[in-house]
Parts: C-alpha cells; sequence; structure tokens
C-alpha cells in the first residue's frame, strides 16, 4: 500500500496512513493489527484529507465537501457534514472542540464538533488553498 500521508498517534503506538481511497490504522508494535476504512464509494470523492482529532479520532475531508470524523479504535464513523459544496483541500482540529476545513472553492470554515449544524465562522480567503496547518499556542 502506498499511503500519500502518515500520522502518528500520540495516545499509543499506532499510526494512520492515508490512500485516496481510504485510511489505513496499524500499530508498530503488533503486525497483526491492520484496519482499513474505506471512504471511495458512490459520491464520497475519495480522501483529500486528515488529522488527527480528540483522543483516538482521526477527521477526514472528502473529495465530495464531506468532513468526516472516526473513532480510530472502533473504526466507525461518529460525525459525517456536508460542509463544502467542493473538494475539502485540509482540516484541523483546534481547542476547544473547534474543526477548520478549506476547499478547493477558498473558503475556510469553523465549527464546534458537538453542534456542527452550522459553522461558526465562514471567511472567504480569495485564492484556492491547497493545504491547512494549525497549532495551538498557549
Amino acid at each position: 500500500v502506498a499511503f500519500e500521508e502518515l500520522l502518528f498517534s500520540q495516545m499509543d503506538n499506532k499510526y494512520v496512513g492515508r490512500t485516496r481511497s481510504s485510511i489505513i490504522v496499524r500499530d508498530l508494535e503488533d503486525p497483526e493489527f491492520n484496519k482499513k476504512i474505506d471512504f471511495g464509494g458512490q459520491g464520497q470523492g475519495g480522501v483529500t484529507s486528515f488529522c488527527l482529532g480528540a483522543e483516538y479520532e482521526v477527521v477526514l475531508g472528502s473529495g465530495s465537501g464531506q468532513v468526516c470524523t472516526f473513532d480510530l479504535r472502533s473504526c466507525k464513523k461518529s460525525i459525517e457534514l456536508d460542509v463544502h459544496t467542493k473538494r475539502v483541500k485540509g482540516v484541523a482540529v483546534l481547542k476547544g472542540h473547534r474543526t477548520v476545513s478549506t476547499s478547493s472553492e477558498g473558503d475556510l470554515k469553523m465549527w464546534d464538533s458537538r453542534n456542527a449544524k452550522e459553522p461558526l465562522a465562514v471567511k472567504q480567503l480569495g485564492v484556492r488553498t491547497t493545504c491547512l496547518a494549525a497549532c495551538n499556542l498557549l
């Protein structure tokens, strides 16, 4: 399997690899541990971005504009949002249950992951974004 990106968990020895249509969760110490979450189904557009979220969560952005949260232990979807109308180019999780995403439309959206019906903020950047990075400063 060729990964496009890798993320390493700070909670345990697991790492997450992203392909175009799935994420794969593996354990550095247990070669038998190998869980795959497919995300390339009809209308989903594949995995275009991802980041680690809260404990044992990974947040995925898709080519169809969805942002989803998966539990790494169960590999089950916990949140699914139709956030953008075009490809999600980047996702990041901030303190205080806030998630940020950007898309090919050039917009940046922030929402509270506990109540994600409406974004907390929307900013039109005026440019087509290609990635997103965030850090929590104390």
